[in-house]
This record gives structure tokens, C-alpha cells and sequence, in this order.
């Protein structure tokens, strides 16, 4: 099995699977896939193995994004509460969640 670090033609695609338009990236989208990364990385290596310096330069990241519920779950303890928040975010910012 390639682990996705090793793989020097990791090549991301914006494209939905669906044949839409893809979302543009925009800060917000880029940070939020990090979180993402951050919470594939707990599942891959544990999350007491990820360096704490990856969860406090998230942290950061995300006050300066003016985000105020995701900085106060970005940590080893929280990662659950983290993944349901980033889930619903993407899930926001890709238009799937409609209000009527």
C-alpha cells in the first residue's frame, strides 16, 4: 500500500464526483480541508503522535479566520467534536445544506 505522504503525484482535484461545477477555494475551504488532514492524521498515526505544534498552528489559523467554535475543539481530546464540525462547514460551503 502507497501511504499518501510517499506519493510525490498526489494530484487534488476540486471537481465534484457528481459532474457539477467545482466550489472555488477560498481560505475558509483550504482551512477547513487542513482540519481534515489533521483528522485523517489522528486516524493514520493516533492522535497523542500528531505534533502539538500542528494543533496550535490550526488553532491559530482558525481565530484569524474569525471562526469561533472550531478553535476550542482543535485539539488531541476533541477530535470527534472537531470532525462534526468541519463535516458541517464543508457541507455549508458546498451548498448541500439548504434552508427553506
Amino acid at each position: 500500500m502507497l501511504q499518501p505522504w510517499i506519493s510525490e503525484e498526489a494530484a487534488v482535484s476540486e471537481a465534484p464526483a457528481d459532474g457539477g461545477e467545482a466550489a472555488p477555494v477560498t481560505p475558509l475551504r483550504r482551512h477547513l480541508g487542513e482540519l481534515l488532514d489533521l483528522i485523517g492524521e489522528c486516524a493514520l498515526v493516533g492522535r497523542a503522535r500528531v505534533p502539538e505544534r500542528m494543533w496550535r498552528d490550526l488553532r491559530a489559523q482558525s481565530k484569524s479566520l474569525g471562526l469561533l467554535q472550531i478553535p476550542d475543539t482543535i485539539g488531541p481530546a476533541s477530535v470527534l467534536a472537531l470532525s462534526g464540525l468541519v463535516v458541517f462547514a464543508l457541507a455549508g460551503q458546498s451548498g448541500a445544506l439548504r434552508y427553506s
